[in-house]
């Protein structure tokens, strides 16, 4: 048995998508350190900007162009993890030791694993993780930045917390991700 959250992503107001119609996510922990990631982008395709493929190496500044992204968070805690994957492969993981301070690279088990689906109304991107998660469970962001053709990106997230786009404020933080599955 696994436990999931599961989110329809809302744009925020203050950096509307154009053409996107909607950004779903899942988060599945499937045991004590791997988690598997969904995102679903619906719109057509060609209006999204998608880095072209690389090597599935550490990267910085991937929020600059569409990218997935998750914020973990053990409750009652002021520090957390952000990962960030790229549609081309690209990733990167942080560690903060409070709200946007004392950021460092973040220990991963192995780097994410994506498979990208791309179809003329849908883009789809598969991502499986292994940090070293343990068995507490979590507060969970799931947010997206999605960058359209010729009008700029939008800032996806199941809640946002500011008047601008702001993942790392603790009102992003919206779910909760139970402790691992029994074996």
């Amino acid at each position: 048995m696994t436990d999931a959250v599961q989110a329809e992503l809302r744009a925020h107001p203050a950096a509307p998508p154009a053409r996107v119609e909607a950004v779903k996510a899942r988060l599945e922990r499937v045991s004590r350190d791997r988690l598997l990631l969904r995102y679903e982008i619906a719109c057509e395709a060609d209006c999204v900007v998608l880095p072209p493929p690389g090597p599935a190496v550490r990267a910085d500044r991937l929020w600059e162009t569409t990218c997935f992204e998750l914020f973990l968070r053990a409750p009652g805690r002021p520090d957390y993890l952000e990962i960030n994957v790229s549609p081309s492969g690209r990733w990167a993981a942080y560690d903060f030791c409070a709200y946007r301070a004392g950021m460092v690279q973040a220990a991963v088990l192995a780097p994410p694993a994506l498979s990208l689906s791309v179809k003329p109304r849908c883009i789809a991107a598969d991502i499986e993780l292994a940090l070293p998660l343990g068995e507490r469970p979590w507060r969970v962001g799931l947010c997206a930045i999605v960058e359209e053709r010729g009008t700029g990106r939008s800032f996806w997230s199941a809640s946002h917390g500011t008047a601008e786009p702001d993942f790392h404020h603790p009102g992003c933080f919206a779910q909760d991700l139970p402790p691992p599955p029994a074996l």
